[in-house]
């Protein structure tokens, strides 16, 4: 096999030299994939797991598998062709002995089936079944041709090459990766310098096209997840291998690839491996492997994954574990013994020892995603979706949430059923271009039961990208983003402040919401728990969702408590439509006056299950603020607050000086405080802890240290008892002025980490 080449950057540069290089060694036959010098290599790995299982596979599947003309139509065609190419190819090469058989299984299958396919593509040449799944036939029929190239005549290899080269040069353009990406390895097969570099800079292009400059694919995680990571569309990112095995891009080494593939593994998934709900995205989806239609270890993706880095290799690791604890067998979580699942992944077998899950992370052109830090199926993660660009599979879903945890959903978006397909009397229109069937927010738009299936235009969001996540800080015990809804609404901006408190001090952890409107008369926010029914537990304030299981959708011990900690003006349970499982559900929309200035709205999302109890809910306001106190028992309570910056306001100990605000107390004790604006402090026996900037920052505070962000630099003054010194970015700080329990020191612009002694 080549030796990966990495490190390129320009894919045309080095075009000429690679070209001349590889006919100087192969007049005759291309060595796509691999050299018959390296055949006994392959051989020799087969002694030792999980090679010698891949190769029993292999062998097996080779004689089982067969193509018939009768059964094995329309996308089924493409798919059969796939699995028969790369099962027989490998075959071909470990079990020299019967290579004459293979030889002949492939050549012959191979003239019945490009046959079919030349026929039912010329019948219907626009349609997904007859391009996409048959792109990955001809792919993987391009690659097995090579493997027998010598054992065939001139003769007999004209003839297929002549049948694959007529569906290449007809593939329909539309799915741009696909076509590019076949026409691109019959460029390489013919060695036909023009073809290969101008496919290879089309498929690169469409690539780059979709992909944020922080990683994140404009389509959603549904869609990263069909064209990066099954085995229906593999054509689409194993290209990439190929292309870097000839030295023609270093995709493995290219940031944004890299960082694609970190989101991919790490980020657009539960932590119970479904797909998170962005998009045109399926619930009932697993990250690895597909629909449970999808054969089961179908996937080679995920076991090169490693190539694009250390944390992605450990991302997937965690994907690997334990059959995902799943019966179904549609998981990706042993090698197939397909020719490129055994070539990619080399000599590095899984190592399921190194794994990771991925840390809280903003992709400021993409979301942010606030990740307990626990290897555990039931962790809780949290997503805020805003991309800077589209794609035809996106959603009007700017500053929208998905919430996941103890081993469900428990808020998700529209979701996706197929193209152009709406759920009962839910239309396409509500699933796919309307912002309220995604946990979003609006302004004045108001509709009756009536337009529930089909809503109206006017006052929707008019597109579906917004500005990107405007800042946040990470830590291991909360997080904070801002999305800024930028152009996306037609009457006003919204931004939404995104909130999660960690699990910590023997306590469960949640998410809040502080919604920003600055323009209109009215503000929505809409809420879609993974459940069919909403029960009101007390009117216009708390609400309780029974959430359901992904697969049977029957109801689970999980519930999801939305807690409107600011006063609505109403509050309406709307019937929707969560596709892909189909679950016609209620949502709920609440209504809030905006007045002159900002209107903030502050909401408590709340997962609770038998080992993670539901706290106590209540209200908290005054002339200038709103929030909620939850007390979590044994002395644990939570104070989050909405006010107005303009002044000082003081609860219970507290005052402070901020837009947001959150602090828990533990008996009398702070334990930690998180403030917008420009200060908070806390007083309890006769000390006092908090900080005052001159400026508005954001900071969030634990015990006897913090992290910090601000636009600007500037002073800032600490309060605590003991203190006698202050580390800043990890260096002592200048005090420039200090009295007892209390200095001051010069700020930097930007984030920074501060512990006190």
């Amino acid at each position: 096999m080549r030796r990966l080449a990495i490190g390129i950057s320009s894919i045309l540069t080095c075009l000429l030299v690679i070209f001349v290089a590889v006919r100087a060694e192969a007049t005759n036959h291309p060595f796509l994939v691999v050299r018959e010098s390296d055949y006994q290599e392959l051989r020799d790995r087969a002694a030792r797991s999980p090679w010698k299982e891949m190769k029993a596979e292999a062998i097996r599947q080779a004689q089982r598998l067969t193509y018939r003309a009768e059964e094995d139509n329309g996308r089924n065609a493409g798919y059969k062709l796939r699995d028969l190419m790369g099962y027989t190819a490998l075959a071909y090469i470990l079990d020299p002995a019967n290579k004459a058989e293979y030889v002949n299984k492939i050549q012959r299958n191979l003239a019945v089936a490009l046959a079919d396919m030349q026929t039912e593509h010329a019948a219907a040449p626009e349609r997904w079944d007859t391009n996409v799944p048959f792109q990955g036939g001809v792919f993987n029929s391009i690659l097995a041709l090579d493997i027998i190239h010598d054992d065939l005549s001139a003769a007999e290899r004209a003839t297929l090459e002549t049948a694959i080269d007529q569906l290449v040069n007809n593939f329909a353009e539309k799915w741009v990766q696909g076509p590019h990406s076949v026409a691109f390895l019959w460029g390489l097969y013919q060695s036909d310098r023009d073809q290969f570099s101008t496919e290879l800079q089309a498929f690169d292009d469409a690539w780059t096209a979709d992909i944020t400059d922080d990683g994140v694919y404009v389509a959603g995680p549904g869609y990263a997840n069909s064209r990066l990571n099954s085995c229906s569309r593999e054509q689409k990112s194993l290209s990439m291998d190929i292309a870097a095995d000839h030295g023609l891009s270093d995709y493995y080494s290219r940031k944004k690839f890299v960082d694609l593939h970190e989101w991919l593994y790490g980020y657009s998934h539960t932590p119970d491996f479904r797909v998170v709900v962005f998009g045109d995205s399926l619930p009932q989806y697993y990250l690895m492997g597909g629909s449970p239609n999808t054969p089961a270890n179908c996937g080679t993706q995920a076991y090169r994954a490693y190539r694009f880095g250390e944390r992605v290799g450990q991302f997937v690791n965690w994907h690997l574990q334990d059959n995902h604890g799943l019966n179904s067998g549609n998981a990706a979580t042993r090698p197939n013994g397909r020719l490129l699942t055994y070539l990619l992944m080399g000599e590095q077998a899984p190592d399921l020892s190194n794994q990771k899950v991925a840390p809280s992370r903003i992709f400021a052109d993409g979301g942010a995603w606030l990740m307990e830090q626990n290897l555990s199926r039931q962790a809780l993660v949290g997503a805020m979706w805003n991309v800077r660009q589209v794609d035809e599979h996106s959603h009007k879903e700017t500053n929208a949430l998905y919430l996941g945890g103890y081993g469900v959903h428990l808020l998700t978006n529209s979701g996706y059923a197929g193209w152009r397909r709406g759920v009962g009397d839910f239309s396409w229109n509500y699933i796919h271009d309307r912002a309220v069937s995604g946990n979003t927010g609006l302004i004045d738009y108001e509709f009756d039961r009536s337009q529930e299936g089909d809503p109206p235009e006017q006052n929707d969001h008019q597109q579906k990208s917004g500005a990107g996540i405007q800042e946040g800080l990470l830590t291991s015990t909360f997080d904070y983003a801002r999305g800024d809804s930028g152009e996306a609404l037609p009457n006003g901006k919204h931004f939404r402040n995104f909130h999660f408190v960690h699990p910590a001090d023997g306590k469960s952890g949640y998410w809040f919401l502080v919604d920003e409107f600055t323009a209109g008369n009215k503000a929505h926010l809409a809420f879609h728990p993974y459940s069919r029914t909403i029960n009101p537990v007390v009117a216009e304030a708390e609400y309780q969702a029974d959430i359901v299981d992904y697969g049977n959708q029957e109801i689970t011990d999980v519930d999801l408590t939305i807690f409107l900690a600011t006063q609505p003006d109403s509050v309406t349970l709307h019937n929707g439509a969560i596709a892909g499982p189909n679950i016609e559900n209620q949502y709920l929309y609440p209504t809030y006056t905006r007045q002159a200035g900002v209107k903030q709205i502050l909401t408590v999302l709340f997962p609770a299950n038998p080992e993670h109890p539901k706290p106590t809910f209540s209200r908290i306001s005054g002339d200038r603020f709103s929030g909620a106190v939850i007390d979590q028992g044994e002395g644990v309570v939570d104070y989050l607050l909405e006010s107005d910056s303009n002044s000082t306001q003081s609860i219970n100990g507290a005052s402070f000086q901020a837009r947001r605000s959150f602090f828990r107390l533990v008996g009398d004790q702070l334990q930690a405080f998180y403030a917008a604006g420009k200060s908070f402090e806390y007083e309890a026996n006769g000390e006092k802890v908090g900080v005052e900037a001159a400026k508005d920052l954001v900071i969030y505070w634990r015990q006897r240290s913090g992290q910090v962000s601000s636009a600007v630099s500037q002073t800032l003054t600490l309060y605590s008892p003991n203190l006698t010194e202050v580390i800043l970015n990890d260096a002592p700080a200048t005090i420039i002025q200090s009295g007892e329990n209390w200095v001051r020191i010069n700020l930097p612009a930007g984030q920074s980490d501060i512990q006190i002694r």
